[in-house]
Order: C-alpha cells, then structure tokens, then sequence
C-alpha cells in the first residue's frame, strides 16, 4: 500500500468528517421540516479511501478515494401520487480515467426515477412504476448494492402489498447496465420478474420471507458450446429473527432450476447465521458463526448446469471485507465477535476459509464472473483461502458515520496450484452523510 496515497485518503475524509460534525443536529431535522408537505429532499454524500497490497484478483484500480453523491426529491401532489428521481454522481478523482470502470465511475447519472400510486400510510396497496432499486431480505439475493460506488438500478414496475401480518412486493423489469461516457440503460436480455413476501407474525419474534424469481438471459452458451437463451426459475425461503433477546439467526435457502442454452439448471444456495450476545458484559460482545454454500458444477461434460447463479447480492457484507469471494460454487465457514466499546462504536472481528463446492469447477470472484477455470481431472486442493477482517464503525451524529476496516485473504491450495493470484489485503476509510 502507498502510505502517501492512505495519507491523503485518511486526511480528505477526516476533513469531511471535521465540516459534518459542525453541522448540529437541529440544523439537519429543521432542513426537511420546514419542507411544504409536497415536497422532500433528501441529499447523500460518501468518501471512501480504499487501497490493496499483493495481487488485486484482476482488481484493476489498486488505491484511491471515491466520491458518491445521490440528490433525491419527492414531489407529492396528492395524497396518493408521489413522483421520485434520485440522482448520482459517482467518480474516482484520484485516479487516471483511462484506467476506470463504470464500476469507479458513473457520472451524472439517475438512479431512480418513479411514480408511485397509492399512499402507504393508509393503502395496503401501491404501485412503482420506472427505475427503482430492490432491496430484500439479508440482501444476499437481491441488493441495492450499497458498498458499490454506484448503487445497482432496476427499471422496473412493483405492485407492493403491506399489511402488519404480511408484506408483499410483485415486480417485472429487467436490471439497468452501467455505462462510463453514456446514459445508462436497462439490459433488455437480462430479464428479472419475480415475487417476493415477508410473514411477520407466523412465529414469535421470527420474520419468514417466501419468494419466487424467474430471471432470463439471451445468447449465453453452455458448456457443451450450445448457444441459447437461458430461463432460470428460483423459489426461496429466509427465516431469521431473536430469541431471548440473545440469540439471532438468519437461514436461507433457494433453488434453482431451468434451462441454460440446451443445458438443464440443477443449482442451490444454503446460508446459516447464528449468534449469541452476552448482555450483561462489558461492550456487550456477541459471538456468530455462518456456514455458506453455493452450487458448483460437478461434471463439465455432462449437459447439466450446476453452478449457482447468485443474482444481484449486496456482496461486501457477506463474504469478507476484500470482496473477492463470490456466491458461486461456494462452501465455506467463519465465526467472529462483535464487540461496541462505546455507545456509537462497533468493531467486528471475523475469519473465514472460503473453499471450492466442487473440485470440478473454477473460482469466481465477486460479481459472479470466472477468474480461475476449472482444473480438468478435478482440482487437488477446494482451498480458496483463508479471510482475516478488522471493522469498526462510529456513529458520529444522526446523520454522519465513520467507518474503517482492513481484510486479508490468504491464498489456500487451490490458488496456489492452479493460478498465479497471490494473497491480497484490503483496507477502507469512509464517512457518510445523510442529512
């Protein structure tokens, strides 16, 4: 890492962070207050250093601070019609921009755009109609996708059903693709339709999510080199919620099946989450474990598709802080404490081995994408690596957050015999304002 580059990151976020905390809290809450009833705005600011030692996994950019700022407005003419843009300016100033991705940069651009008939403090239901983003469950299917320095986009239309029992969203549209030097715009062969629903009062202190997502795809090609269109159809379920006001847990668990080309789907997540807090101890420490499992393909030759398809995740707050690791062809382990040794103050401590689910497929990175292929005959060694986190957090005012975090992923088996990646480390700086 370039301690001069880490320099200034950390001194252009202390700045900012130095200018929010002048703000006082009343100052922010008389801003939207004094708004008519028609009318709300809602501005959003992030800086972010982020930096990488060893090899960056095809992680092009190494170091550099991001900017991201979302300027929402509600127009509401009438009780039941709302009208929302949001837009965005996403950029990484620090950095030559011929070595940038719409993944740093997405300049000027709307991420949302929508009519929403129905008011949801007294109809049971509304409908979205335009570009909007979908945010469910732990997130670990479909995301906003926060961590990104743009925020993932759907243009899409919603029928929303809430209810104190039940909460109900249907929605068809397609996922929107991010473009540099143009507009963005919806990815028409990338179809997403689906229904997604959250039980709050089956069981006590439980939420039980039930959904169905169809997702469509042309031109992709099997691995048997057929060309076609892929129809994939996924039933889930998530059940999470506390006992005891200790313990926490958080399963889900999806399906997948359909047609990839002239190939059978035949794929499947598992993720388990629990945790134990210890109240009455200093800083109130809670200790959690997670098992992750995610499809690979086990045989390359045979028609049948079994790597799982992981959707649009929120990835970073799943599986590791280097964000390296994808949901795909996946088995692995981690435990960690969380520890808050003041009011506003939380720190994390996690490890994790991240492995292959089958020696009979590669190793795909965080969006999903093939980075090491399969090794022919079966890979010696499934391991991935092993992940060592550091994060903590500070709430500085209502509206200001500080974060900072580090991770390693050192290299197991698998990467060592059958790619040149070495082991990697990742760290962070930001402050976030929402006024």
């Amino acid at each position: 890492m370039r301690f001069r580059e880490l320099g200034r990151g950390v001194g252009l976020i202390a700045l900012t962070a130095v200018g929010a905390f002048g703000q006082t809290t009343s100052t922010a809450s008389s801003f939207r207050d004094e708004l008519p009833e028609w009318l709300d705005i809602r501005p959003e600011l992030r800086i972010r250093y982020e930096g990488r030692q060893g090899d960056a996994f095809d992680i092009q950019v190494p170091h550099g601070v991001l900017t991201r700022a979302f300027l929402g407005i509600d127009v509401k003419p009438t009780r039941r019609l709302r009208f929302h843009v949001q837009g965005m300016d996403a950029r990484m100033p620090t950095i030559d921009r011929a070595r940038l991705t719409n993944r740093y940069h997405d300049a000027f651009e709307f991420r949302e755009a929508y009519v929403e008939i129905g008011d949801p403090t007294q109809d049971r239901w509304q409908l979205q109609i335009g570009r909007q983003m979908h945010s469910y469950g732990s997130e670990r299917v479909i995301a906003r996708a926060n961590w990104s320095n743009s925020r993932r986009g759907f243009d899409a239309i919603k029928l929303k059903r809430r209810h104190e029992a039940v909460d109900l969203d249907i929605f068809t549209g397609s996922v929107v693709k991010e473009f540099m030097d143009s507009p963005d715009r919806s990815d028409y062969g990338n179809g997403f339709h689906g229904a997604y629903s959250s039980w709050k009062q089956l069981l006590p202190g439980a939420e039980l999510d039930l959904y169905l997502l169809y997702r469509t795809r042309r031109r992709v090609t099997d691995e048997l080199g057929r060309v076609g269109d892929g129809d994939l159809w996924t039933p889930g379920v998530r059940l999470s919620g506390e006992a005891a006001g200790a313990v926490n847990y958080d399963v889900e668990w999806n399906i997948q099946r359909g047609d990839f080309a002239a190939s059978d789907v035949r794929a499947q997540t598992f993720t388990a989450r629990g945790g134990y807090r210890f109240a009455e101890l200093p800083a109130e420490p809670r200790i959690f474990g997670v098992y992750r499992f995610a499809s690979g393909d086990s045989d390359p030759t045979d028609g049948v598709a079994g790597t799982a398809d992981q959707f649009f995740p929120a990835n970073h707050r799943h599986r590791g802080v280097a964000d390296l690791i994808g949901y795909r062809n996946l088995r692995g382990v981690g435990a960690g404490v969380e520890v808050k040794p003041a009011a506003k103050t939380t720190m994390v401590f996690q490890v994790d081995h991240y492995g292959l689910a089958s020696r009979n497929d590669g190793y795909y990175t965080f969006d999903g994408r093939l980075l090491v292929d399969a090794v022919p005959g079966g890979a010696e060694s499934t391991s991935i690596g092993v992940e060592v986190d550091v994060s903590a957090s500070y709430q500085l005012n209502p509206f200001t957050s500080l974060s900072v975090g580090i991770g390693r992923l050192a290299r197991g088996g698998f990467l060592r015999r059958h790619s040149d990646l070495e082991s990697s480390a990742y760290s962070y700086a930001a402050v976030e304002f929402r006024p």
